[in-house]
């Protein structure tokens, strides 16, 4: 912690540390000179946890109150483990929400407390006052994930990064602001709504340049056309591996049967299409979790394909494609009369909205297959 405050460039105090003490509820920051500086949490925080054992992400969410209060679980072997609670700091600044009296909540409250108290490193510009309050210092609508390290080192290889895509299902982002595709749960009083978080696959590449699509430059007011190419970026790295793989397992039959050579020709040609690859993608490198997600995305398609006239069919991968062919190369397509302006824009958004469960499925699922 490093806490300065100055007036016209002069130091007038500064804060370097700071001590609990729990029979008043209240936080000192000792300075030098035997300055002192009060901040008094408005929850009667619970010390039973030691906070050295956790650790604080920020999380973005435009769509979270001071009653976004919620316990994060992950699936676990065949059980969902507890990682710990995502909350906005806004909830420790108020008794006015379902869990201001709730023994577990108050735990991590204080855990988060004590935290964010030790990252500060702030000059402020004006004099020292009569009392600190957290929102001086950080966004109270900031959310933060507290994660347990103690619950997560009994999950295998945990790794927060391959978590990412399932609190972007909530609306939850390292940067910028999206909409959520899952509704938030409801927290009820003492008793906190639960966060199921799905991991990316442990087979999927390029996992870092992945969640930098995912929580890097989207925003809430990013067009719906740039909202599409960031999402098929993430089709594209996947039927590129899937191109690897095959081409791999191709070279190697070609290695051990020579007279496969004209066999192994078509099959180079079936998977150099990329509208194939799509297919692949969908059918056989991933699993259906949600059936009706994909069937939003291909009706979204459809609507999208049948207004400009274009062909449709049952698959929803070529649909998605043909979604793909006609943004990246013929946009101009989708320019339209005025009245009609409206209808393109909600089957874009929709499309957008689809796909978004879609790829958290297939990322989720993405495996190899065994290519015979």
């Amino acid at each position: 912690m490093k806490l300065q405050y100055l007036i016209e460039d002069e130091l007038v105090s500064e804060y370097v540390s700071w001590t609990y003490i729990p029979s008043e509820n209240k936080f000192v920051f000792e300075g030098e000179g035997g300055h002192s500086l009060e901040y008094n949490p408005v929850l009667k925080l619970d010390t039973e946890y030691d906070p050295s054992h956790f650790q604080i992400v920020f999380l973005n969410n435009n769509e979270t109150t001071e009653n976004s209060i919620y316990m994060v679980e992950v699936k676990n072997n065949d059980k969902w483990d507890r990682i710990g609670w995502v909350f906005p700091i806004q909830a420790l600044l108020s008794r006015e929400h379902t869990q201001a009296n709730n023994q577990f909540f108050l735990k991590y409250a204080y855990v988060a407390s004590c935290l964010l108290l030790g990252m500060i490193d702030k000059t402020v510009n004006d004099e020292t006052p009569e009392e600190f309050y957290l929102d001086d210092i950080f966004d109270a609508d900031q959310n933060i994930l507290v994660i347990d390290n103690d619950n997560v080192s009994k999950i295998g290889d945990f790794q927060f990064e391959k978590y990412i895509i399932g609190l972007y299902q909530y609306g939850y982002t390292l940067k910028g602001t999206i909409p959520c595709s899952n509704s938030l749960p409801i927290s009820h009083d003492n008793y906190p709504g639960r966060i199921k978080i799905k991991k990316i696959s442990d087979e999927i590449p390029s996992i870092k340049f992945i969640n930098q699509i995912i929580g890097g430059p989207l925003t809430s007011e990013t067009s719906l056309v740039m909202r599409f190419h960031f999402w098929y970026q993430i089709i594209e790295i996947l039927i590129q591996e899937i191109f690897n793989y095959e081409f791999t397992q191709l070279l190697g039959k070609l290695s051990t049967d020579p007279e496969s050579l004209f066999d192994t020709k078509d099959s180079v040609n079936t998977i150099s299409g990329e509208k194939q690859r799509v297919k692949m993608l969908f059918e056989n490198y991933s699993s259906i979790i949600d059936a009706s997600a994909r069937n939003d995305l291909n009706n979204a398609c459809k609507k999208l394909l049948s207004h400009l006239q274009r062909k449709v069919v049952p698959n929803v991968a070529y649909n998605l494609y043909a979604v793909r062919c006609l943004i990246v190369h013929k946009l101009y397509t989708l320019s339209a009369k005025s009245e009609e302006e409206g209808l393109v824009i909600s089957y874009l958004s929709e499309i957008n909205d689809a796909l978004t469960d879609v790829l958290i499925d297939i990322l989720s699922t993405f495996h190899y297959r065994q290519v015979k």
